[in-house]
């Protein structure tokens, strides 16, 4: 769709920023694979869902802090991938939807749990499909308006709505623990940081101290890291 709107160089461009970004879900991806195992060995139905609820306010975590890190850490890490030539200061805003579209990708992930576990595949595919809809939508509808942002935009979009219709799906033959509401305002806070790091300079020595930043982000993200790796064993 960007090709045939915007050309081949926005695909180019979109496709640096979406890699950059997309970073965080594949962590997600990840350890979803690594821990389902684990998880479908809990024979009690209560405990896996305590578990699962656990384990997903403990990723929202995990990727809140690697959020905050790749998105203020965007200008250094598009400049190593990507050349000049790319005009890479208006990239930083496509890196961080795609960012953040890993928060609602990490609640799909507890409810694929809880599916996966209780032999309901079903609302698997309806989920993919609203989430291609969507997408569509967003971007057909916003591409010329707003350029490749919009392609981002749909990403987060999409996945949003994946996210509902398997939150959903769950709730029709379980009840859903809530989010604690610490985990909620931490949530709250990068969405307001990814979105606010966007606005900052990108001059040299700005570059060098947000990198610097996103390094820190490295130690409370493996903290959140092991805290869940404990939780689940």
């Amino acid at each position: 769709v960007i090709q045939r709107v915007l050309g081949q160089a926005e695909v180019a461009r979109y496709q640096v920023a979406f890699t950059v970004g997309n970073a965080v879900a594949l962590v997600l991806t990840f350890t979803n694979r690594s821990w389902l195992p684990r998880l479908k060995s809990i024979v009690d139905p209560a405990q896996r869902m305590t578990v699962i609820a656990a384990s997903r306010d403990g990723m929202y975590v995990l990727t809140g802090w690697a959020a905050i890190g790749v998105t203020i850490a965007a200008p250094a890490l598009l400049r190593v991938f990507a050349p000049a030539s790319y005009d890479l200061g208006p990239l930083v805003l496509v890196v961080a939807l795609v960012v953040l579209g890993a928060l609602p990708f990490a609640a799909a992930v507890a409810s694929s749990q809880q599916l996966v576990t209780t032999r309901w595949s079903v609302p698997l595919a309806w989920g993919a499909a609203a989430a291609v809809l969507v997408k569509v939508v967003v971007t057909g509808g916003l591409l010329q308006l707003w350029g490749i942002n919009a392609a981002a935009l749909g990403t987060l979009a999409a996945l949003l709505a994946q996210a509902v219709v398997l939150r959903l799906a769950v709730g029709r033959r379980h009840v859903v623990a809530r989010s604690a509401p610490k985990v909620l305002v931490f949530i709250g806070a990068v969405v307001l940081v990814c979105l606010g790091s966007v606005l900052l300079p990108q001059t040299m020595s700005w570059n060098v101290l947000r990198f610097a930043v996103a390094v820190g982000c490295l130690a409370p993200f493996a903290l959140a890291l092991r805290r869940l790796q404990r939780g689940i064993d």
